[in-house]
């Protein structure tokens, strides 16, 4: 038990940068899970959205940057219109292109949060 316990604070300090806080290792399991997966897995588990958002052209860096401020903002679409200085409504409108893009739904389906 104290081993498991030490070998997470070890995680927590060297993968999550948790030196100048308290910080719980059950509130970065997701993190835990995730760096315990080799990268080629990462590749062949991902490549098919790779390869959409690559052909997205122009749009992609709006993909990515709606993407990464939904999942900052833990989807909260008010904290995300502010962080994007854009009305909520234009958030609804880019998920709702990006949901038709790539086939998902990541507000209404959890399991779609980690394309």
């Amino acid at each position: 038990m104290y081993k498991e316990a030490y070998q997470h604070a070890v995680w927590l300090v060297t993968h999550a940068n948790c030196r100048e806080q308290v910080n719980y290792f059950y509130d970065y399991t997701e993190q835990y899970f995730l760096s315990m997966v080799s990268g080629n897995i990462y590749k062949n588990v991902f490549q098919t959205y790779v390869e959409l958002i690559e052909r997205a052209g122009n749009i992609k860096d709006t993909i990515l940057e709606i993407v990464n401020t939904l999942d900052k903002c833990n989807y909260n679409f008010n904290k995300v219109s502010e962080q994007l200085f854009v009305h909520k409504n234009t958030v609804f409108f880019r998920l709702d292109k990006i949901k038709e893009f790539l086939e998902i739904d990541p507000v209404k389906n959890a399991c779609d949060r980690h394309f």
